[in-house]
Protein backbone atom coordinates (compact mmCIF):
# COMPACT_ATOMS: atom_id res chain seq x y z
CA UNK A 1 0.00 0.00 0.00
CA UNK A 2 2.90 2.39 0.47
CA UNK A 3 4.22 2.21 -2.87
CA UNK A 4 0.28 3.34 -4.09
CA UNK A 5 0.67 6.12 -1.38
CA UNK A 6 3.07 7.92 -3.58
CA UNK A 7 1.09 7.50 -7.20
CA UNK A 8 -1.91 9.73 -5.13
CA UNK A 9 0.23 12.33 -3.43
CA UNK A 10 3.87 12.67 -5.40
CA UNK A 11 3.19 15.94 -6.22
CA UNK A 12 1.94 16.98 -2.88
CA UNK A 13 5.11 15.89 -0.86
CA UNK A 14 6.57 19.19 -1.38
CA UNK A 15 5.05 20.82 1.16
CA UNK A 16 6.19 18.49 3.64
CA UNK A 17 10.01 19.69 3.17
CA UNK A 18 10.63 23.52 4.77
CA UNK A 19 13.47 23.15 6.89
CA UNK A 20 13.12 24.99 10.02
CA UNK A 21 15.35 28.43 10.43
CA UNK A 22 18.71 27.11 11.79
CA UNK A 23 18.22 23.65 10.87
CA UNK A 24 20.25 21.45 8.72
CA UNK A 25 21.81 25.05 6.91
CA UNK A 26 24.91 22.83 5.00
CA UNK A 27 21.92 21.00 3.17
CA UNK A 28 19.12 23.68 2.34
CA UNK A 29 18.89 24.48 -1.24
CA UNK A 30 20.88 28.02 -1.24
CA UNK A 31 18.89 30.87 -2.88
CA UNK A 32 21.24 32.24 -5.97
CA UNK A 33 23.75 35.50 -5.39
CA UNK A 34 22.13 36.71 -8.70
CA UNK A 35 20.27 35.31 -11.19
CA UNK A 36 21.86 34.48 -15.29
CA UNK A 37 20.66 37.02 -17.75
CA UNK A 38 18.34 33.94 -18.86
CA UNK A 39 16.63 33.34 -15.57
CA UNK A 40 15.85 37.12 -14.94
CA UNK A 41 14.72 37.65 -18.04
CA UNK A 42 12.52 34.57 -17.43
CA UNK A 43 11.01 36.08 -14.46
CA UNK A 44 10.48 39.35 -16.17
CA UNK A 45 7.76 37.16 -18.59
CA UNK A 46 6.47 35.62 -15.48
CA UNK A 47 7.98 32.28 -16.40
CA UNK A 48 9.20 29.73 -13.29
CA UNK A 49 12.45 29.43 -12.74
CA UNK A 50 14.24 26.21 -11.12
CA UNK A 51 17.69 24.92 -10.53
CA UNK A 52 16.93 21.14 -9.67
CA UNK A 53 19.29 19.09 -7.50
CA UNK A 54 20.05 16.06 -6.08
CA UNK A 55 22.08 15.50 -2.57
CA UNK A 56 23.08 12.32 -0.12
CA UNK A 57 22.48 13.77 3.67
CA UNK A 58 23.24 11.23 6.35
CA UNK A 59 22.12 8.16 4.16
CA UNK A 60 19.45 10.02 2.75
CA UNK A 61 19.37 10.55 -1.33
CA UNK A 62 17.38 13.73 -1.27
CA UNK A 63 16.06 15.47 -5.05
CA UNK A 64 14.19 18.80 -5.25
CA UNK A 65 16.44 22.45 -5.71
CA UNK A 66 15.01 25.95 -5.93
CA UNK A 67 12.42 27.87 -7.50
CA UNK A 68 10.95 31.21 -8.25
CA UNK A 69 8.35 32.98 -9.73
CA UNK A 70 6.72 36.59 -10.15
CA UNK A 71 3.14 36.94 -8.21
CA UNK A 72 1.37 40.21 -8.89
CA UNK A 73 0.53 40.41 -5.27
CA UNK A 74 2.62 42.24 -2.33
CA UNK A 75 4.20 40.02 0.12
CA UNK A 76 1.44 40.55 2.46
CA UNK A 77 -1.09 38.86 0.70
CA UNK A 78 1.49 36.33 -0.66
CA UNK A 79 2.51 34.98 2.76
CA UNK A 80 -1.59 34.90 4.28
CA UNK A 81 -2.42 32.69 1.48
CA UNK A 82 0.68 30.73 2.12
CA UNK A 83 0.27 30.24 6.13
CA UNK A 84 -4.10 29.91 5.22
CA UNK A 85 -3.20 26.31 5.99
CA UNK A 86 -6.92 25.03 5.86
CA UNK A 87 -6.56 26.07 2.34
CA UNK A 88 -3.28 24.46 0.66
CA UNK A 89 -5.72 21.39 -0.63
CA UNK A 90 -6.17 25.15 -3.23
CA UNK A 91 -2.42 24.64 -4.37
CA UNK A 92 -0.87 21.37 -2.78
CA UNK A 93 -1.95 18.58 -6.02
CA UNK A 94 -4.03 15.69 -4.99
CA UNK A 95 -4.39 17.55 -1.35
CA UNK A 96 -8.04 16.62 0.05
CA UNK A 97 -7.51 17.62 3.55
CA UNK A 98 -5.13 20.39 5.74
CA UNK A 99 -5.93 21.72 8.69
CA UNK A 100 -3.48 22.53 12.53
CA UNK A 101 -3.27 19.61 14.64
CA UNK A 102 -0.96 19.33 18.20
CA UNK A 103 -1.56 22.85 19.50
CA UNK A 104 -1.30 24.47 16.14
CA UNK A 105 2.27 23.50 15.71
CA UNK A 106 1.42 20.80 12.97
CA UNK A 107 -0.44 20.50 10.09
CA UNK A 108 -1.66 17.97 8.87
CA UNK A 109 -1.79 16.96 5.31
CA UNK A 110 -4.24 14.02 3.89
CA UNK A 111 -4.49 13.09 0.11
CA UNK A 112 -7.19 11.08 -1.33
CA UNK A 113 -7.10 8.66 -4.45
CA UNK A 114 -9.18 5.93 -5.07
CA UNK A 115 -8.69 3.24 -2.28
CA UNK A 116 -5.49 5.25 -1.20
CA UNK A 117 -5.78 7.76 2.08
CA UNK A 118 -1.80 9.25 3.08
CA UNK A 119 -1.48 11.31 5.14
CA UNK A 120 1.36 13.25 7.20
CA UNK A 121 2.46 15.54 9.66
CA UNK A 122 4.60 18.93 9.12
CA UNK A 123 6.08 21.22 12.11
CA UNK A 124 5.73 24.78 10.49
CA UNK A 125 7.25 27.88 11.92
CA UNK A 126 5.87 31.32 10.26
CA UNK A 127 7.51 34.48 10.60
CA UNK A 128 5.41 37.52 9.64
CA UNK A 129 7.71 40.21 9.81
CA UNK A 130 10.08 38.66 7.39
CA UNK A 131 7.34 36.62 5.73
CA UNK A 132 9.42 33.53 5.93
CA UNK A 133 7.64 29.63 6.13
CA UNK A 134 9.52 26.46 7.52
CA UNK A 135 8.49 23.09 7.73
CA UNK A 136 9.50 19.92 8.04
CA UNK A 137 8.45 16.42 8.07
CA UNK A 138 7.48 15.01 11.84
CA UNK A 139 9.00 11.95 11.70
CA UNK A 140 7.53 10.95 15.06
CA UNK A 141 4.23 11.27 13.53
CA UNK A 142 2.99 8.70 10.64
CA UNK A 143 4.23 9.41 7.32
CA UNK A 144 5.01 8.00 3.97
CA UNK A 145 8.44 9.47 2.65
CA UNK A 146 11.78 8.81 4.44
CA UNK A 147 13.09 12.89 5.36
CA UNK A 148 11.84 16.30 3.77
CA UNK A 149 12.86 19.79 4.37
CA UNK A 150 13.03 23.00 2.72
CA UNK A 151 11.08 26.80 2.90
CA UNK A 152 9.42 29.27 1.16
CA UNK A 153 9.82 33.18 1.29
CA UNK A 154 8.24 36.27 -0.42
CA UNK A 155 10.29 39.77 -0.50
CA UNK A 156 8.70 42.73 -2.85
CA UNK A 157 9.93 42.43 -6.06
CA UNK A 158 8.73 45.12 -8.91
CA UNK A 159 5.31 46.58 -8.14
CA UNK A 160 4.39 43.10 -6.73
CA UNK A 161 6.26 39.83 -5.04
CA UNK A 162 9.60 37.08 -5.75
CA UNK A 163 8.49 33.87 -4.52
CA UNK A 164 11.45 31.68 -3.33
CA UNK A 165 10.84 28.18 -2.67
CA UNK A 166 13.44 25.30 -1.59
CA UNK A 167 12.52 21.73 -0.89
CA UNK A 168 14.49 18.04 -0.52
CA UNK A 169 13.12 14.65 -0.14
CA UNK A 170 13.55 11.35 0.64
CA UNK A 171 10.74 9.24 -1.31
CA UNK A 172 12.20 5.99 0.24
CA UNK A 173 14.18 2.98 -1.27
CA UNK A 174 13.42 0.13 -3.64
CA UNK A 175 11.06 0.35 -6.18
CA UNK A 176 9.52 3.59 -4.66
CA UNK A 177 12.08 5.13 -5.84
CA UNK A 178 12.58 3.54 -8.51
CA UNK A 179 8.94 4.33 -10.04
CA UNK A 180 8.33 7.74 -8.40
CA UNK A 181 11.41 9.75 -7.45
CA UNK A 182 11.17 11.70 -11.03
CA UNK A 183 7.79 12.35 -10.37
CA UNK A 184 8.54 13.85 -7.22
CA UNK A 185 11.53 16.07 -8.76
CA UNK A 186 9.24 17.31 -11.45
CA UNK A 187 6.12 18.48 -9.10
CA UNK A 188 8.46 19.61 -6.06
CA UNK A 189 9.51 22.57 -8.05
CA UNK A 190 5.55 23.36 -9.14
CA UNK A 191 4.55 24.73 -5.96
CA UNK A 192 5.56 28.87 -6.35
CA UNK A 193 3.34 27.72 -9.97
CA UNK A 194 0.23 26.14 -8.22
CA UNK A 195 0.88 29.08 -5.37
CA UNK A 196 0.50 32.03 -7.43
CA UNK A 197 -2.05 30.55 -9.60
CA UNK A 198 -4.19 30.33 -6.35
CA UNK A 199 -3.44 33.70 -4.75
CA UNK A 200 -4.00 35.50 -7.96
CA UNK A 201 -7.36 34.08 -8.49
CA UNK A 202 -10.34 36.09 -7.71
CA UNK A 203 -11.33 34.29 -5.11
CA UNK A 204 -8.14 34.36 -3.11
CA UNK A 205 -7.90 38.24 -3.85
CA UNK A 206 -11.50 38.69 -1.69
CA UNK A 207 -10.01 36.60 0.95
CA UNK A 208 -6.57 38.05 1.53
CA UNK A 209 -6.86 41.36 -0.56
CA UNK A 210 -5.08 42.48 -3.84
Amino acid sequence: MRQFAYVAFAGGLVLAAVVPAGAQQSTRPAEPGAFTAAERARLDRGDLVVRRTTSVVRGHKMVGGSAWIRVRRPPQVVYRAATDYARWTRFVPRATEARLVANGRNVLVRHAYGPVDARYELRVRAQQQTHDVSFTLDPSRPHTIEAAWGYLRVRPYESGSLLSYGVMIDVGDGLVRTLFEGEVHRWALRVPAELRRWVESREASRRYGR
